[in-house]
């Protein structure tokens, strides 16, 4: 759409009555910079447990690619490091939600086919 159909469009929608599209400014926020939310928790994170998943082994992008898109472990075990790191968060963030006084409840997957 060029530059006058958009401005176009916007006046015919402030002749019908029809607010015009507010200005914004969009803020970049460095995630690099930003600090970590580990702060949030009350609860005690184990030893060892990263904000983010840390295989045991170097792995490349085209790797995590392969991964992610079929299912290819870049070396056998990795699956279970990633299950074993997304248990352990799982076990935390459910302590947090109690100890926050939340309630949780866990149901059995519901199968829709026979």
């Amino acid at each position: 759409m060029s530059r006058e159909s958009l401005e176009r469009a916007m006046s015919r929608q402030a002749e019908n009555g029809k607010r015009a599209p507010k200005k914004s400014t969009v803020i970049f926020d460095d995630p690099t910079e930003m600090e970590s939310d580990l702060d949030t928790y009350t609860v005690p994170i184990p030893e060892g447990l990263t904000e983010t998943f840390q295989p045991s082994r170097p792995v490349s992008v085209d790797e995590i690619f392969d991964w992610e898109a079929y299912g290819r472990e870049p070396y056998p075990g990795y699956a279970a490091e990633e299950n074993n790191w997304e248990k352990a968060w799982e076990k935390v963030n459910r302590a947090q939600q109690k100890a926050d006084g939340g309630t949780m409840h866990i149901a059995d997957p519901v199968h829709l086919w026979g």
